[in-house]
C-alpha cells in the first residue's frame, strides 16, 4: 500500500483563515483546484513550511510538522521541490548553472564526479527538451523556458514531494504540451509525489490521479479526481461540469457518435477516435437551457430529465442552476427573468437541454 501524505493544519491572518484536513497518496500527481482566492497557494506554502502553520503534516511515518510536540521542520529539512508561478531563476547564471544548483543541494552527489554531475544536467535537460539552452544566460529565455528550466531545477534536487503553483501557466502551447508529457511519464515512474495547482481542467484531466478541492479558506473534499468530476467543472472561470461516458456506436448517416451517460443516449456532432476509454464531456453552463416538459419540436438532441437541486444568485441578469440529472449535477446559466417565468424552485421537476460539448480526453 503506497504510504499517504496527512495535512491536518490551519493557518491564517486577520483577513484570511485557512484550514486543511486532507489524506492523499505519496506517489502520483494530486490536483488542487478551486476559485482564485480560495487557498490553493496557502494549502502548498503551509506544507513546505513557508507560512507558520499550526497542526500536523506527515508524509509516511517522518513528520514535518506536529504543534503538539513543538515540531516543524524548517523548508530545507524537508525533502521538496517547489516551483513557483513565476520561474525565480538566478539571474547571473546560466541555464545549466541553474539546474547544476538543483543538484548541488544534495549532500548524496558532493562525492561524486563532475562528469555524473553533467550526464544529469544534460539527461535531465534532454528529456524537458532545454538542451540547446543549457549555455544560455537565463534571463534571455522567454517566460516559457525559464518555467521549463525551474522545473529541472526543483528535479534535481531528488525529491520526495514536488509541489508545482500553476507551473504551465506562462508556456506557451507546445512547450506546455511537451512539459505534460514529460509529468505524464514522471509521474508513474519516480518515486514521487506531486501537488499540482492549476485553473486548467485539461491539465488536471491528463495528469492527475487524485484530487483536493479548496472552497472559500479549506479544504472541502479529497477523493480520486474521477469522484470530483463535478466540483472540478464547477470550479473554473466559466462553470460547467464534467460528465464521464462510454462509446455506444457511430452513426454514419448523420455523423453523430452515440454515448452512454447513465441511462440515456448523448449525440456528439465528430466520431469518437478512441472508443476503449471513458469519454470526459465538458458541459458548459451557457450551454444549458431549462423547460418544465420534455420537448418534441425542438433541434436540441440532448435532453436530460432532472430536478432542480439549488439556485445560486449571480451578479446582473443571471442565475446559476443546479440540477441533479440521474444522480450527477447538470449546471445552467440563465436569466432570473426565465427562472421567474418558469417558476423554478428547489425539487421541481425540469428538462436539461444541452446545447453543446467540449471534448476533454
Amino acid at each position: 500500500m503506497s504510504e499517504l501524505i496527512k495535512g491536518s493544519f490551519r493557518w491564517g491572518v486577520s483577513s484570511f483563515q485557512f484550514a486543511a484536513d486532507f489524506e492523499a497518496p505519496r506517489q502520483g500527481l494530486t490536483a488542487i483546484f478551486g476559485h482564485s482566492g480560495a487557498g490553493k497557494t496557502s494549502l502548498l506554502r503551509c506544507m513546505a513550511g513557508l507560512l507558520p502553520a499550526e497542526g500536523h503534516i506527515s508524509i509516511g511515518n517522518k513528520v514535518w510538522l506536529d504543534s503538539t510536540r513543538n515540531v516543524s521542520l524548517p523548508v530545507h529539512k524537508r525533502n521538496l521541490g517547489y516551483v513557483f508561478q513565476g520561474a525565480s531563476l538566478f539571474a547571473h547564471l546560466s541555464v545549466k548553472q541553474n539546474l547544476a544548483y538543483g543538484l548541488n543541494r544534495l549532500h548524496r552527489f558532493n562525492g561524486i564526479s563532475k562528469f555524473s554531475r553533467e550526464k544529469k544536467i544534460e539527461s535531465m535537460a534532454e528529456n524537458l527538451g532545454i538542451a540547446h539552452l543549457l549555455e544560455r544566460n537565463a534571463m534571455v529565455l522567454s517566460g516559457g523556458e525559464q518555467q521549463i528550466v525551474a522545473i529541472g531545477r526543483a528535479l534535481l534536487t531528488d525529491p520526495s514531494i514536488l509541489l508545482m503553483d500553476e507551473p504551465l501557466a506562462s508556456i506557451d502551447r507546445v512547450s506546455r504540451n511537451k512539459v505534460l508529457s514529460y509529468l505524464q511519464k514522471i509521474k508513474g515512474q519516480l518515486d514521487l509525489g506531486i501537488f499540482y495547482v492549476s485553473h486548467s481542467v485539461d491539465e488536471v484531466l491528463r495528469l492527475a490521479d487524485h484530487g483536493i478541492w479548496v472552497t472559500a479558506g479549506g479544504v472541502k473534499s479529497c477523493a480520486p479526481i474521477s469522484e470530483l468530476l463535478g466540483p472540478l467543472g464547477e470550479s473554473l472561470d466559466n462553470p460547467g461540469v464534467l460528465l464521464s461516458c462510454t462509446y455506444k456506436s457511430y452513426d454514419h448517416n448523420f455523423h453523430l457518435s452515440e454515448v452512454k451517460f447513465k441511462d440515456s443516449t448523448l449525440y456528439l456532432p465528430w466520431q469518437v477516435t478512441d472508443t476503449s476509454q471513458a469519454i470526459l464531456l465538458k458541459v458548459a453552463a451557457a450551454d444549458v437551457s431549462i423547460t418544465r416538459t420534455l420537448s418534441t419540436d425542438s433541434s436540441i438532441l440532448n435532453i436530460l430529465p432532472g430536478q432542480v437541486h439549488r439556485i445560486k444568485e449571480l451578479d446582473g441578469p443571471d442565475l446559476l442552476v443546479s440540477i441533479d440529472c440521474l444522480g450527477t449535477e447538470i449546471l445552467a446559466n440563465i436569466t432570473k427573468k426565465s427562472a421567474i417565468a418558469l417558476s423554478l424552485r428547489v425539487g421541481l421537476s425540469v428538462f436539461a437541454q444541452v446545447n453543446s460539448f467540449g471534448l476533454y480526453n
